[in-house]
């Protein structure tokens, strides 16, 4: 699964799956959508990356 890094701290240095990155994508078009996308990082690292790439590459499908 490629990925890429993305922007802000405190998650700068995470290489997140390309799914990921896409959600972040769709959150970011709206108000608030920085929250949202953080909450998204705050599930990855309670549950896993693997775990939240998983669901995220479902959504996007």
């Amino acid at each position: 699964m490629p990925c890429r890094a993305m922007d802000g701290a405190p998650f700068v240095n995470w290489q997140l799956p390309d799914a990921m990155l896409r959600i972040k994508d769709h959150y970011m078009k709206d108000k608030g959508g920085d929250r949202e996308f953080v909450d998204l990082l705050m599930l990855a690292q309670e549950h896993g990356i693997e775990t939240v790439a998983a669901a995220c590459e479902l959504a996007v499908e």
